[in-house]
């Protein structure tokens, strides 16, 4: 192959390599695209930074698939309000994102260490308030019709952030809700709704 093919071919690869870099770009950040091959590909593209710590496209995905899970969910049927997602509780997921990342920076910055010991202890105690009639299987059913979760996920999406507010509030008294506004209030959002 002489060397202005090998232009032509290099060029040719660049450039598509471009248009498919610039058209998971606007998936994400114009269309806040929610297709397979955008969260396969774009998922480690930022949605926010809070403090230095990066929130990924695909963590503010599975906040959004919760949040579709629960509007689609048995709780909202019974109310008679089963809808689809909107830009609203996206940007609700992103907000919920964003505040999961807060508590854990204050948590690391406050040397507040939350073992899963600790949050397998707290969702012990959770399914001993449903009463010994609740099976574990109940449980998890209920955690994938609401949520779209299994165990493991609600642990990690829910629980263990709730547990580490909890401890850091604790520690913190009235000064801790307020540090914790302001790291929420100064995140970087990527997403625009």
């Amino acid at each position: 192959m002489n060397s202005r093919m090998k232009l032509l071919v290099g060029s040719a690869v660049v450039a598509l390599l471009a248009v498919i870099t610039a058209g998971l770009l606007a998936s994400v950040y114009l269309w806040k695209s929610e297709h397979p091959l955008v969260r396969a590909f774009a998922s480690s593209f930022p949605a926010a930074n809070v403090d230095g710590r990066k929130i990924s496209y695909g963590t503010y995905l599975v906040h959004v698939d919760a949040q579709r899970a629960f509007l689609n969910g048995p709780l909202a049927a019974d109310s008679g309000v089963i809808r689809d997602i909107t830009d609203s509780e996206r940007q609700e997921s992103l907000e919920r994102a964003i505040r999961i990342e807060a508590v854990e920076g204050m948590a690391e910055e406050s040397g507040v260490v939350v073992t899963p010991l600790d949050v397998d202890r707290t969702y012990e105690e959770l399914v001993s308030r449903a009463g010994t009639s609740t099976s574990a299987e109940e449980i998890s059913s209920f955690l994938s019709a609401q949520f779209g979760w299994d165990e493991s996920e609600y642990k990690t999406y829910l629980l263990r952030p709730a547990f580490i507010e909890e401890v850091l509030r604790s520690k913190g008294g009235d000064t801790f809700d307020a540090a914790l506004q302001a790291r929420i209030d100064g995140a970087t959002r990527f997403l625009k709704f």
